[in-house]
């Protein structure tokens, strides 16, 4: 990058000049004029392939980095964030009416401490993104904007 000093010593000549006014000196101030610009044209295409490649190589490295890392987090997102499909409604049916008979019957109090503590978080999670989600369709955290 140029900086104003540099940038002034090349534009100098475009700079009024009061015993300009043949024809001679106004075509050698446009030579120079092209002539600056074609440098500073030059010097800036330089620094714009300098930071393009520098950008480049620095993206580069980031990829190869962080590319092992996308690749599991694509392989988890495939089959833990995909809808349920229709194969999967027959079991979900099965585990709720289980789930209902072992509250009739009262099988739920023969459960060991580690599962039940283990189902309780998961029900606690639930509800905890129940109430964020209604926090984030409300926009706000209490109540209703009226």
């Amino acid at each position: 990058a140029l900086s104003i000093k540099q940038l002034h010593s090349h534009l100098h000549f475009l700079l009024p000049q009061p015993h300009s006014n043949n024809n001679n000196t106004t075509q050698a101030m446009s030579q120079k004029a092209v002539a600056a610009a074609q440098k500073l044209a030059g010097s800036a295409s330089k620094a714009a392939v300098s930071t393009v490649s520098s950008v480049a190589s620095n993206t580069a490295g980031v990829v190869s980095r962080v590319r092992p890392g996308l690749s599991k987090f694509w392989s988890h997102a495939k089959t833990e964030l995909a809808p349920p499909s229709l194969a999967t409604l027959p079991q979900a049916q099965a585990d709720a009416a289980k789930i209902v008979k072992s509250a009739r019957t009262g099988a739920f109090l023969q459960m060991p401490v580690k599962e039940a503590a283990v189902k309780v978080l998961v029900a606690t999670e639930v509800v905890c993104w129940f109430f964020v989600g209604e926090m984030i369709g409300r926009r706000s955290i209490i109540g209703y904007d009226v």
